[in-house]
């Protein structure tokens, strides 16, 4: 019998790294101070369907970036402002290794669907300014492994527990490298409604002759679950 649980939440996100745009550098750094100044909330979704130890999930997440950079002394330009719009679609195929009556570990393999745009505009020195503007999609393959633990009585009766996973994708096949990284711990209001905070990372490297993302997006992450 196949079961079903659909998670929806936002996720607050902050970015840093090195990107470029048709041959134009630009560098982000947006830090939590600037979002809880004028926070941004992306979102987030995932859904999985589940029979036994097997298990398909498709997730998605999307963010929107802009940060202002000043240039050191010796540079072309004074400063720049650089944003970011990321967007990630991931497919996978879970297999639970190892169950007990506290914990669950699994391992899993798929894809991430990344989609970048870049826009950057850098201002001279003097006067004037030069912007560039693209757009990459890439597919990465990825493998991982998360766990679901409940520190304070068995999975069937505790309704706190946390969870977390780790994958590695990319491997020079696409990407030069790509990794995602979640640790959360939630509660069971009842049968049907679960609430998650947790702290999500993903960093992607990826490169071309005029193109690069080199940067990571990490933040708080609320969500609720489902089940079906």
């Amino acid at each position: 019998m196949w079961n079903y649980r659909v998670t929806l939440g936002t996720w607050m996100t902050a970015m840093s790294g090195d990107v470029s745009a048709n041959g134009l550098y630009g560098y982000i750094d947006n830090t939590f101070y600037n979002k809880y100044n004028g926070a941004d909330f992306s979102f987030y979704g995932k859904f999985e369907a589940i029979k036994g130890r097997l298990s398909y999930s498709g997730q998605f997440s999307s963010a929107y970036q802009s940060d202002k950079f000043v240039y050191d002394k010796d540079s072309l330009y004074s400063k720049s402002i650089t944003t970011i719009r990321p967007m990630f679609i991931s497919g996978d195929v879970s297999w639970q290794f190892y169950e007990n009556s506290k914990s669950v570990f699994d391992i899993y393999g798929g894809i991430r669907m990344n989609i970048f745009t870049n826009l950057i505009e850098n201002f001279y020195k003097q006067s004037g300014s030069v912007q560039e503007g693209q757009t990459k999609f890439f597919i990465d393959p990825k493998i991982g492994s998360g766990f679901y633990y409940t520190p304070f009585g068995e999975k069937k009766y505790s309704k706190f527990f946390i969870k977390g996973n780790f994958d590695v994708g990319g491997f020079g096949l696409v990407s030069f490298l790509s990794f995602e990284s979640y640790l959360g711990a939630g509660y069971n209001l009842n049968k049907l409604l679960t609430l998650n905070l947790g702290y999500r990372y993903i960093d992607v490297h990826y490169g071309t002759d005029t193109y690069l993302i080199d940067s990571g997006l990490q933040g708080f992450e609320l969500t609720a679950s489902t089940y079906f």
